[in-house]
């Protein structure tokens, strides 16, 4: 199967991965938000609470990466690795998603931000910046699926 970037069905791969595990990073930074960081602590143990938060939150994220990205290519019918692939989704979703970021920041948030004088039109600005990244990251997402079903299939 030969999927381009910028294509309908990579973008479908995409969003069925992202939206779970954006979803469970979330709840992990609440949960760990609700038991460590909101009770008044010192600030020590505050520190190793957002510590703990990152590292849960990173370890949720690569372990949804694995799930979704299975349960995905598995929806749709493709060939994938039988072992841990959620690294491999990861941080190929990750390189795209921080390049990506680049383009809603200077081309429609920058300009916004500079030479727009009322705060609604600010607002407009944010949001549309937001709905560019999250198509982004979303085929962002399903590329990096794709790479990895498409090396397991190049492998056997």
């Amino acid at each position: 199967m030969q999927a381009h970037f910028y294509d309908g069905k990579t973008l479908s791969l995409g969003w069925s991965v992202f939206w779970r595990v954006w979803l469970v990073a979330l709840a992990v930074e609440v949960v760990v938000f609700l038991v460590f960081l909101l009770p008044p602590l010192s600030p020590r143990a505050a520190d190793l609470g957002q510590i703990l938060s990152f590292v849960l939150v990173t370890a949720a994220w690569i372990w949804t990466c694995n799930w979704a990205g299975k349960r995905a290519l598995t929806k749709r019918n493709l060939q994938f690795p039988t072992g841990f692939i959620g690294w491999s989704i990861f941080w190929r979703a990750m390189l795209l998603t921080l390049l990506f970021a680049l383009i809603p920041i200077f081309l429609i948030l920058a300009p916004g931000e500079l030479w727009l004088p009322q705060e609604s039109l600010k607002f407009a600005t944010r949001f549309l910046a937001l709905v560019v990244l999250v198509i982004l990251t979303s085929w962002s997402y399903g590329w990096a699926a794709l790479q990895v079903g498409r090396k397991f299939s190049k492998a056997n």
